[in-house]
């Protein structure tokens, strides 16, 4: 059964409520419902009520408590109740808790059911370790309860809570205890992928004066790979392990994950917007549950960098136990909504979006344009005289000429636009526009032919378009004419021999030949 946090409600002290509450004895969970209020002493008087064995019912899979009046029983105070039926005691009102969900039977006015999953936070003498009770409802202590809150994966939930009896046997929580941390990111092969993969192993360990390790974690933690992510996974497995109260010293070999913490807690509690402080982190969900944990348990820890590599017995055992050559380690699973003040969880392709969610939605959309650029084709095949590929110098010149400071006007930032698209093949043509919205344009064909489809080849080859790509071709060679008799005057740039000069002008006036098909019309 998960065990939650609960805020434990003290009973009113307004002598007319008589509330249902409930208290232990020699460590054993007692209901009951108080009569009387002595306000002045403290005490209340509590009528003793009792599980009913024979009526247990079953609600979407959590175990219901039904209840009914103690007919008499060892706990009955004769000074209170003189009678030989039902049963009742005094109490301490600082003993006594609220059970906030609680319901009549039908038609049996002395029959109850408790819907509340009741939590214990202290046992006489000790702190209470999980404890099974007989009567349905399973009490974890504070403590173990936040292990489950937290992690989702069985294995490390086991794994976390027992390394907290552990710790508990061994340090008070009046105790200062160091702990050293580490995080490593390595290549692993991936038997069902068949590849290598990213694995981010975390570890920690506490030594003793005699720098003899006395406590160790060695897990992991998956996506998002990155070293910061690791460090801050081994940060929250030790804090997991930690009492309530407890002081501890954790040192660590990343300053990035050090500043991760630190800055997040200083801009919450300088009264920054929560929720814009958290889409723009990474790992919120790692650092969320850190400073959720070092709050919920009263924590006083110290966050200490040390140098890596450099001999220090504490970071080189973690480094030992984070890398884990020897075994499989258990994977530390971060449950949903850890994050208090986000309402939600982005996910994408099912796995949480642990990052700077603008930077990620970039990234997103400029490989969704890259992967749709490398699928186009390199370029039409519209002159027989070239290799069919991009001439990179030429084409940089372009960009260049209308990029950056050259980009003044909106003519000059259309022209780019144009040529970019050209490049790659997605001028706003028909067939490009039916791939968009084939709902608005439909099965249409060219609107000057009517005939064939309107792609980057057809506007070409249309031949309503004859006309336009024979003047368009001889503006060109006139352009380039004038533009080789300026270039060829320069004589102290290029020096060329009259064969070279002669070649370079015939080059100029047939390289349009294909496109007009008619060499003599364009000429």
């Amino acid at each position: 059964m998960q065990a939650f946090k609960m805020t434990k409600k003290m009973p009113s002290k307004d002598s007319r409520k008589k509330e249902f509450v409930y208290t232990h004895q020699d460590g054993t969970l007692v209901w009951g419902q108080i009569i009387k209020k002595n306000n002045k002493t403290g005490k209340f008087t509590i009528q003793h009520w009792v599980r009913n064995s024979n009526n247990q019912s079953e609600d979407s899979g959590m175990m219901q408590k039904v209840i009914q009046r103690c007919s008499g029983c060892r706990l009955n105070d004769r000074r209170v109740n003189k009678e030989s039926y039902n049963c009742h005691f005094n109490r301490d009102y600082s003993d006594l808790a609220c059970i906030n969900r609680i319901f009549s039977c039908q038609n049996n006015s002395d029959t109850k059911v408790i819907k509340d999953i009741i939590e214990t936070r202290k046992c006489p003498g000790r702190q209470c370790i999980s404890e099974q009770i007989s009567d349905l409802i399973q009490i974890h202590d504070y403590d173990t309860a936040l292990i489950r809150n937290t992690v989702s994966n069985e294995e490390a939930m086991i794994q976390h809570i027992t390394l907290l009896h552990q710790l508990r046997s061994v340090f008070n929580p009046s105790n200062t205890i160091d702990i050293y941390t580490d995080g490593s990111l390595t290549d692993r092969f991936n038997t069902n992928l068949n590849d290598f993969t990213k694995h981010m192993g975390t570890g920690w360990v506490i030594i003793n004066d005699k720098n003899e390790v006395i406590l160790e974690c060695s897990s992991s933690i998956t996506d998002w790979p990155s070293s910061t992510r690791a460090e801050l996974g081994a940060i929250l497995s030790a804090i997991l392990v930690l009492q309530t109260g407890q002081r501890a010293n954790i040192f660590t070999d990343s300053q990035a994950a050090i500043d991760s913490i630190n800055h997040t807690r200083i801009n919450l509690t300088n009264g920054k917007n929560k929720i814009r402080i958290w889409c723009k982190s990474n790992n919120y969900s790692i650092i969320s549950s850190i400073i959720n944990l070092i709050d919920s348990k009263h924590l006083e820890i110290k966050l200490i960098k040390v140098k890596g590599h450099s001999g220090v017995k504490g970071n080189e055992e973690a480094d030992r136990v984070a890398k884990n050559d020897t075994g499989k380690s258990t994977c530390i699973t971060i449950k949903d909504s850890q994050q208090k003040d986000l309402k939600y969880d982005l996910y994408w392709d099912g796995k949480r979006v642990d990052r700077h969610i603008r930077k990620f939605i970039d990234n997103l959309c400029g490989s969704a344009l890259e992967a749709s650029w490398s699928f186009n084709r390199t370029h039409r095949t519209i002159f027989q005289d070239t290799t069919h590929m991009i001439e990179e110098k030429v084409t940089w010149a372009i960009f260049k000429k209308n990029t950056g400071f050259n980009c003044t006007t909106t003519t000059v930032n259309n022209n780019f636009i144009k040529h970019l698209k050209l490049t790659n093949n997605l001028l706003p043509t028909l067939e490009i526009m039916k791939e968009r919205r084939y709902d608005l344009y439909g099965d249409v064909k060219c609107r000057l032919c009517l005939v064939e489809n309107e792609d980057d080849d057809h506007i070409i080859y249309c031949q309503q378009l004859r006309d336009k790509w024979v003047i368009m071709a001889n503006n060109t060679i006139n352009k380039c004419e004038q533009m080789l008799k300026d270039f060829l005057s320069k004589k102290e740039y290029i020096q060329l021999n009259q064969e070279d000069t002669q070649q370079l002008h015939l080059w100029n006036r047939n390289f349009f030949v294909h496109t007009t098909e008619t060499e003599e019309k364009v000429f």
